[in-house]
Protein backbone atom coordinates (compact mmCIF):
# COMPACT_ATOMS: atom_id res chain seq x y z
CA UNK A 1 0.00 0.00 0.00
CA UNK A 2 2.82 2.55 1.06
CA UNK A 3 4.88 1.74 -1.92
CA UNK A 4 1.59 2.28 -4.13
CA UNK A 5 1.16 5.58 -2.54
CA UNK A 6 4.53 6.62 -3.29
CA UNK A 7 4.37 6.00 -6.75
CA UNK A 8 1.02 7.76 -7.20
CA UNK A 9 3.03 10.52 -5.17
CA UNK A 10 5.87 10.38 -8.33
CA UNK A 11 3.22 10.10 -11.17
CA UNK A 12 1.71 13.36 -9.36
CA UNK A 13 5.06 15.14 -9.71
CA UNK A 14 5.80 14.42 -13.13
CA UNK A 15 3.39 17.34 -13.99
CA UNK A 16 4.90 19.49 -11.69
CA UNK A 17 8.06 22.58 -12.27
CA UNK A 18 9.83 21.76 -9.75
CA UNK A 19 12.79 20.49 -10.82
CA UNK A 20 14.23 18.77 -7.56
CA UNK A 21 10.72 16.73 -7.15
CA UNK A 22 10.42 16.13 -11.24
CA UNK A 23 14.34 14.11 -10.81
CA UNK A 24 13.44 12.12 -7.66
CA UNK A 25 10.57 11.32 -9.28
CA UNK A 26 11.84 10.19 -12.12
CA UNK A 27 14.31 8.06 -10.50
CA UNK A 28 11.84 6.93 -8.50
CA UNK A 29 9.60 5.20 -11.03
CA UNK A 30 12.49 4.06 -13.14
CA UNK A 31 13.68 2.01 -10.43
CA UNK A 32 9.79 1.00 -9.69
CA UNK A 33 9.66 -0.38 -13.57
CA UNK A 34 11.08 -3.75 -13.38
CA UNK A 35 8.78 -4.72 -10.42
CA UNK A 36 5.46 -3.12 -11.28
CA UNK A 37 4.18 -3.68 -14.97
CA UNK A 38 0.67 -1.39 -13.45
CA UNK A 39 3.40 1.72 -13.39
CA UNK A 40 4.70 1.16 -16.92
CA UNK A 41 1.18 0.93 -18.25
CA UNK A 42 0.04 3.87 -16.39
CA UNK A 43 2.88 5.14 -17.80
CA UNK A 44 2.36 4.58 -21.45
CA UNK A 45 -1.28 5.87 -20.99
CA UNK A 46 -0.03 8.95 -19.83
CA UNK A 47 2.74 9.30 -22.57
CA UNK A 48 -0.17 8.73 -25.38
CA UNK A 49 -1.75 11.89 -23.92
CA UNK A 50 -1.05 14.54 -26.64
CA UNK A 51 -2.73 17.15 -24.43
CA UNK A 52 0.07 17.02 -22.10
CA UNK A 53 2.35 19.77 -21.90
CA UNK A 54 5.37 18.27 -20.72
CA UNK A 55 5.75 14.23 -21.65
CA UNK A 56 9.27 14.03 -21.83
CA UNK A 57 9.72 13.23 -18.26
CA UNK A 58 7.54 9.97 -19.68
CA UNK A 59 9.47 9.32 -22.25
CA UNK A 60 12.75 8.98 -20.48
CA UNK A 61 11.03 7.15 -18.07
CA UNK A 62 9.84 4.65 -20.55
CA UNK A 63 13.17 4.69 -22.44
CA UNK A 64 14.67 2.45 -19.61
CA UNK A 65 11.98 -0.09 -20.67
CA UNK A 66 13.92 -3.32 -22.47
CA UNK A 67 11.67 -1.99 -25.10
CA UNK A 68 10.58 1.22 -25.37
CA UNK A 69 7.73 2.29 -26.81
CA UNK A 70 8.40 3.78 -29.88
CA UNK A 71 6.90 7.12 -29.82
CA UNK A 72 9.30 7.44 -26.51
CA UNK A 73 12.04 7.90 -28.63
CA UNK A 74 10.58 10.74 -30.65
CA UNK A 75 9.45 12.86 -27.55
CA UNK A 76 13.21 12.26 -26.57
CA UNK A 77 14.77 13.70 -29.79
CA UNK A 78 12.37 16.35 -29.93
CA UNK A 79 13.17 17.31 -26.18
CA UNK A 80 17.09 17.91 -27.47
CA UNK A 81 15.21 22.12 -28.94
CA UNK A 82 14.51 22.35 -24.87
CA UNK A 83 15.76 25.65 -23.41
CA UNK A 84 17.10 23.71 -20.12
CA UNK A 85 20.71 22.02 -20.73
CA UNK A 86 20.71 19.98 -18.36
CA UNK A 87 17.38 18.16 -19.59
CA UNK A 88 19.24 17.94 -23.13
CA UNK A 89 22.46 16.48 -21.86
CA UNK A 90 20.49 13.89 -19.87
CA UNK A 91 18.65 12.59 -23.22
CA UNK A 92 22.13 12.97 -25.21
CA UNK A 93 23.32 10.09 -22.34
CA UNK A 94 20.60 8.03 -22.69
CA UNK A 95 20.43 7.78 -25.96
CA UNK A 96 23.72 7.35 -26.69
CA UNK A 97 23.32 4.03 -24.42
CA UNK A 98 20.46 3.16 -25.48
CA UNK A 99 22.37 3.10 -29.57
CA UNK A 100 24.06 -0.10 -27.60
CA UNK A 101 21.17 -2.11 -28.20
CA UNK A 102 19.17 -0.41 -30.77
CA UNK A 103 21.12 0.89 -33.51
CA UNK A 104 18.07 2.55 -35.46
CA UNK A 105 18.71 5.23 -32.84
CA UNK A 106 21.74 6.46 -35.08
CA UNK A 107 19.85 6.97 -38.04
CA UNK A 108 16.74 8.26 -36.76
CA UNK A 109 18.90 11.00 -34.68
CA UNK A 110 21.16 11.79 -37.58
CA UNK A 111 18.07 12.32 -40.16
CA UNK A 112 17.63 15.67 -37.38
CA UNK A 113 20.87 17.49 -38.82
CA UNK A 114 18.95 18.07 -42.34
CA UNK A 115 15.40 18.71 -40.70
CA UNK A 116 15.56 19.63 -36.54
CA UNK A 117 16.33 23.39 -35.34
CA UNK A 118 19.60 24.86 -34.74
CA UNK A 119 19.63 23.34 -31.10
CA UNK A 120 18.72 19.63 -31.91
CA UNK A 121 21.08 19.77 -35.09
CA UNK A 122 24.26 20.67 -32.59
CA UNK A 123 22.81 18.52 -30.06
CA UNK A 124 22.54 15.19 -32.18
CA UNK A 125 26.02 16.37 -32.91
CA UNK A 126 27.08 15.92 -29.79
CA UNK A 127 25.24 12.79 -29.27
CA UNK A 128 27.04 11.30 -32.19
CA UNK A 129 30.83 12.47 -30.27
CA UNK A 130 29.33 10.64 -27.49
CA UNK A 131 29.21 7.04 -29.43
CA UNK A 132 33.12 7.86 -29.50
CA UNK A 133 32.63 6.21 -33.13
CA UNK A 134 35.01 6.29 -36.07
CA UNK A 135 33.39 5.39 -39.44
CA UNK A 136 32.28 7.07 -42.19
CA UNK A 137 28.72 7.69 -41.79
CA UNK A 138 29.13 9.88 -38.85
CA UNK A 139 32.55 11.87 -40.29
CA UNK A 140 30.38 12.85 -43.55
CA UNK A 141 27.36 14.04 -41.27
CA UNK A 142 30.15 16.35 -39.14
CA UNK A 143 31.85 17.44 -42.27
CA UNK A 144 28.10 18.29 -44.07
CA UNK A 145 27.58 19.73 -40.69
CA UNK A 146 30.42 22.21 -41.64
CA UNK A 147 28.26 24.38 -43.77
CA UNK A 148 25.35 24.68 -41.44
CA UNK A 149 23.99 28.22 -41.11
CA UNK A 150 24.22 27.89 -37.48
CA UNK A 151 27.82 29.05 -35.86
CA UNK A 152 27.44 26.85 -33.28
CA UNK A 153 26.27 23.90 -35.28
CA UNK A 154 29.46 24.25 -37.08
CA UNK A 155 31.49 25.20 -33.70
CA UNK A 156 29.53 21.59 -32.43
CA UNK A 157 30.64 19.71 -35.87
CA UNK A 158 34.44 21.13 -35.82
CA UNK A 159 34.76 19.98 -32.07
CA UNK A 160 33.24 16.45 -32.97
CA UNK A 161 36.10 16.03 -35.82
CA UNK A 162 39.12 15.81 -33.86
CA UNK A 163 38.10 12.53 -32.83
CA UNK A 164 37.62 11.29 -36.33
CA UNK A 165 39.98 10.53 -38.64
CA UNK A 166 39.98 13.32 -41.24
CA UNK A 167 41.33 13.18 -44.60
CA UNK A 168 43.30 16.18 -46.48
CA UNK A 169 39.77 17.16 -47.90
CA UNK A 170 38.34 17.52 -44.31
CA UNK A 171 40.77 19.21 -43.44
CA UNK A 172 40.98 22.12 -46.25
CA UNK A 173 37.24 22.29 -45.01
CA UNK A 174 38.80 23.44 -41.20
CA UNK A 175 40.96 25.77 -42.86
CA UNK A 176 38.62 27.31 -44.68
CA UNK A 177 36.81 27.92 -41.39
CA UNK A 178 39.69 28.87 -39.52
CA UNK A 179 40.34 31.60 -42.65
CA UNK A 180 37.23 32.70 -43.73
CA UNK A 181 34.24 31.93 -41.25
CA UNK A 182 32.44 35.07 -39.62
CA UNK A 183 32.37 33.86 -36.29
CA UNK A 184 35.36 34.13 -34.20
CA UNK A 185 33.96 30.50 -32.56
CA UNK A 186 33.55 28.55 -35.63
CA UNK A 187 37.43 29.66 -36.09
CA UNK A 188 38.68 29.27 -32.89
CA UNK A 189 37.50 25.74 -32.87
CA UNK A 190 38.93 25.25 -36.03
CA UNK A 191 42.22 26.34 -34.93
CA UNK A 192 42.26 23.60 -32.41
CA UNK A 193 40.62 21.02 -33.70
CA UNK A 194 43.30 21.01 -36.94
CA UNK A 195 46.24 21.07 -34.59
CA UNK A 196 44.93 18.27 -32.59
CA UNK A 197 44.39 16.29 -35.48
CA UNK A 198 48.52 16.83 -35.93
CA UNK A 199 50.27 16.24 -39.34
CA UNK A 200 49.82 20.54 -39.90
CA UNK A 201 50.30 21.48 -43.22
CA UNK A 202 51.85 24.48 -44.74
CA UNK A 203 48.92 26.36 -45.55
CA UNK A 204 47.82 25.92 -41.61
CA UNK A 205 50.62 27.10 -40.50
CA UNK A 206 51.00 30.06 -42.42
CA UNK A 207 47.35 30.25 -41.15
CA UNK A 208 48.15 30.07 -37.77
CA UNK A 209 50.93 32.54 -38.13
CA UNK A 210 49.02 35.58 -39.27
CA UNK A 211 46.16 34.76 -36.97
CA UNK A 212 48.90 34.86 -34.40
CA UNK A 213 50.00 38.51 -35.60
CA UNK A 214 46.00 39.33 -35.79
CA UNK A 215 44.70 42.65 -34.42
CA UNK A 216 41.40 40.31 -33.38
CA UNK A 217 42.30 39.18 -29.91
CA UNK A 218 40.13 36.36 -29.86
CA UNK A 219 41.70 34.84 -33.12
CA UNK A 220 45.17 35.59 -31.81
CA UNK A 221 44.44 33.73 -28.59
CA UNK A 222 43.42 30.21 -31.06
CA UNK A 223 46.66 30.67 -32.84
CA UNK A 224 48.52 30.84 -30.04
CA UNK A 225 46.77 27.65 -28.27
CA UNK A 226 46.43 25.70 -31.53
CA UNK A 227 50.85 26.87 -32.05
CA UNK A 228 51.10 25.32 -28.00
CA UNK A 229 49.18 22.04 -28.76
CA UNK A 230 51.36 21.54 -32.11
CA UNK A 231 54.84 22.26 -29.88
CA UNK A 232 53.76 19.55 -27.33
CA UNK A 233 52.94 16.94 -30.67
CA UNK A 234 56.64 18.56 -31.33
CA UNK A 235 55.35 18.95 -34.76
CA UNK A 236 56.75 22.57 -34.56
CA UNK A 237 59.03 24.71 -33.54
CA UNK A 238 58.63 26.93 -30.70
CA UNK A 239 56.59 29.50 -30.83
CA UNK A 240 58.35 32.26 -31.34
CA UNK A 241 60.06 30.97 -33.93
CA UNK A 242 56.72 30.62 -35.43
CA UNK A 243 56.66 34.03 -36.41
CA UNK A 244 58.81 33.97 -39.59
CA UNK A 245 57.46 32.67 -42.92
CA UNK A 246 56.91 28.82 -43.13
CA UNK A 247 59.42 26.68 -43.85
CA UNK A 248 61.97 29.38 -42.57
CA UNK A 249 63.21 30.41 -39.08
CA UNK A 250 63.89 33.61 -37.61
CA UNK A 251 68.04 34.87 -37.51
Amino acid sequence: MEEAKQIAKWLDALDRPNKQMLRAAVEGLIAALPNSPETSKNLQDLLRDSQRKIRWPIAYILAHLPQPPDDSLKILIDTLDLPDPDVRWAVILLLARLTKAQESIVQLTTSMIATGTATQRRMVIYYLKELKRRNEAVRQALLAALNDPDPMVRVAAVISLKDQDVDSTGKTSLLNLLMRDPDFRVQHAAAITLASLGSPSEEFLSALNHAAKSAQEPLKKAALAAQRILQEKKEVRPIRQLTSPVGRTSS
